[in-house]
């Protein structure tokens, strides 16, 4: 069985289908790899695929044609659907409530897919859990550009000029990448803030050095702020009460409304 790694042609896209890492382990089994030139980008060179066993092709459509499995990352445009033969498996994130037309063009093709974002979070699943390692992943790259955005130093500061204060985050979400986004703004040392409509992640975000925010002690807040307080006059209005001046003493009453008026 020969299995295919084609380049990902998706602006800005620079992950890989698989690593030569792992090439290296599926040719060891005994299937064979056909990798494009410059799948790997900048990090995993043609040359590390094959030290790893790997053979080169030098276009997609070789890729496509000649492989029995080919392993994706983002879902395949339409040219690339256009080189895929009948009996084809894919192996990719796909989406598919969000792109019938595309499931639509695999179908007619022929083609099987195992779409990644769909394989469940289960123990028996989780060496080909691609969402939490993704999640993973864009949790620390957002922290890292949130960083970088904010254009001041992140940690509590001192310097011959005075202190500069801890920077303040609020993560919104406390799932596999907030809870990453907490613990890489942590350690950059940000006084970090979480929210989670789950109450039972507010262990996970303090165990990597958040703070949760709770949701039922704003709702105590605000409820304590909406209750009136009963009106106590200072000792020397308490006087006048006693004279009959009221007016110096109680707020005014609050005018009664027509409305109000009316069903009276």
């Amino acid at each position: 069985m020969k299995i295919g790694v084609p380049k990902e042609i998706v602006e800005g896209e620079r992950r890989v289908g698989l690593v030569p890492e792992t090439v290296g382990r599926l040719v060891k089994d005994g299937y064979e790899v056909l990798i494009e030139t410059g799948a790997g980008q900048d990090y995993n060179l043609d040359e590390d695929y094959e030290e790893a066993g790997a053979e080169i092709a030098s276009n997609a459509e070789e890729v496509y044609g000649e492989t029995d499995i080919v392993v994706k990352v983002a879902p395949p445009k339409e040219d690339e659907v256009g080189y895929m033969h009948e009996g084809l498996v894919l192996v990719s994130f796909l989406n598919g409530p969000d792109q019938p037309e595309l499931v639509k063009q695999l179908a007619d093709a022929g083609v099987t897919v195992f779409s990644n974002e769909l394989v469940p979070r289960t123990g028996a699943a989780q060496s080909m859990d691609a969402l939490s390692s993704m999640g993973s992943i864009a949790g620390y790259k957002c922290a890292i550009i949130a960083t970088n955005t904010l254009g001041k130093y992140v940690p509590t500061l001192s310097t011959a000029a005075g202190t500069t204060p801890a920077a303040k985050a609020l993560i919104l979400g406390a799932a596999v990448a907030g809870l990453q986004a907490i613990a890489t703004m942590n350690r950059l040392g940000a006084e970090v803030f979480a929210y989670d409509i789950m109450p039972v992640t507010k262990d996970q975000v303090h165990s990597v050095g958040g703070t949760f925010i709770d949701s039922a002690d704003l709702e105590e807040e605000e409820e304590e702020d909406e209750e009136e307080e009963e009106y106590e006059p200072a000792a020397w209005r308490k006087v006048m009460e006693f004279f009959g001046f009221y007016s110096f003493v109680r707020p005014p009453e609050p005018e009664e409304s027509e409305e109000e008026a009316s069903e009276e």
